[in-house]
């Protein structure tokens, strides 16, 4: 995918992104954060998944393996994109990445948990192709301040959904 002339990749996290990430993503997301994702990556938790442009880490999205919550579905959490590459089509190259993982791993569909208020990525994921199931659920996870003092975070969450086009096998 290109965007203004210059190309957007999309690959694994390595370990030597992290410190790029960390700087990329900042407000938004802190180095703590950041760095707790490398670690359940590492763990496999979570596949950390990296958008690229002109080689330089701008953005991720995790997506977790684990069958026990949405038997049949590849949960797809934490999108996170640079302040300067935001409405550059990098969102959407990194959703396309986590389908093709999904494609690949032979799940039937594919969902993220949106907040409620977040009328921004409600719309990158509709103008995906993604449903409301009707449904929402409260998504909860831990934050890492930069103060080192972690807390839990709450919010309601839509769940949305999109069914993937599984190749005939």
């Amino acid at each position: 995918m290109r965007t203004q002339e210059r190309e957007i990749s999309t690959r694994p996290a390595t370990e030597a992104d992290i410190e790029k990430l960390v700087e990329v993503l900042a407000p938004g997301v802190t180095p703590e954060q950041v760095r707790e994702r490398w670690k359940e990556h590492t763990e496999g938790t979570r596949r950390l998944l990296l958008a690229a442009i002109d080689g330089e880490p701008v953005g991720t999205i995790s997506i977790g393996e684990t069958r026990h919550y949405r038997t049949d579905s590849l949960r797809a959490l934490s999108l996170d994109v640079g302040l300067a590459h935001r409405e550059q089509g990098v969102g959407a190259a990194l959703i396309a990445y986590a389908e093709s993982e999904a494609i690949r791993l032979k799940f039937k569909s594919i969902h993220h948990e949106v907040g409620t208020t977040n009328d921004d990525a409600v719309r990158l994921y509709e103008s995906q192709g993604y449903k409301h199931i009707n449904k929402t659920v409260q998504n909860q996870w831990w934050v890492f301040p930069t103060d080192g003092d972690q807390r839990m975070e709450e919010e309601t969450s839509w769940i949305m959904t999109k069914v993937l086009e599984l190749p005939d096998a």
